[in-house]
């Protein structure tokens, strides 16, 4: 920041056009730290999980939404089974 405008928003965010939205996000009104993003997306339900599948906090883990999310899609396109839709979004984390 003191190299380029200390009133710049900076943020890190975890997300795609994929989902629609953003699972983290930026927030202007909370610190930036460097290898933290700042808040959860509206209505996002996610966690950090181990191998296990359980919830980890403050180590590296695997990112999962954990419920429905508001942008989630209800099926996709040429995909009348719905197979490509529960691979893509219910087979890694049960």
């Amino acid at each position: 920041y003191r190299h380029v405008k200390e009133d710049l928003q900076l943020s890190s965010i975890s997300g795609g056009t994929d989902i629609i939205s953003c699972f983290m996000l930026g927030n202007p009104m909370l610190p930036v730290r460097a290898g933290e993003i700042q808040c959860l997306g509206l209505g996002m339900d996610v966690a950090a999980l181990d191998e296990n599948h359980r919830p980890v906090q403050n180590r590296k883990g695997e990112l999962a939404c954990l419920s429905p999310a508001p942008s989630m899609p209800l099926e996709f396109w040429k995909d009348p089974e719905g197979r490509r839709y529960r691979e893509a979004y219910f087979d890694q984390v049960p």
